[in-house]
Order: structure tokens, then C-alpha cells, then sequence
């Protein structure tokens, strides 16, 4: 699987429980961040790896 195809299936899951610690948390301080590692204690990876396929993920593949 290519890295941008894993990061994407690691990102969806990302992006849901962001948006849902923002029922908690409106803002993206310190409570939003603990909301977060409560969630996803890996949320710092899947964040560094979100950003990184992010341009393909919405884009395509730019050659």
C-alpha cells in the first residue's frame, strides 16, 4: 500500500475524532489536545503523516 494511501486510511479516522473533540473543545488549546491523545494516543504520528499525503490525498498524485 503505498504511504499516501496509508496515511489517507490513518487520516480518515484522524479527521473524524478531530472534529468530534470539538464537540468538548471549540478551540484547538490544551483541552482539545487531551481530548485528542485520550482518543488517539498516537494522534502526533497520525497528524506528521496526515500533513505529508495531504497534498496527494486531495489532489491526486501532481507529477
Amino acid at each position: 500500500m503505498p504511504a499516501s494511501r496509508a496515511a489517507g486510511a490513518s487520516g480518515r479516522g484522524l479527521v473524524l475524532v478531530h472534529e468530534l473533540c470539538h464537540l468538548r473543545a471549540s478551540r484547538h488549546g490544551a483541552a482539545f489536545r487531551r481530548q485528542l491523545r485520550l482518543v488517539l494516543p498516537d494522534a502526533d504520528a497520525r497528524e506528521t503523516a496526515f500533513a505529508a499525503a495531504e497534498p496527494e490525498l486531495w489532489r491526486g498524485a501532481v507529477r
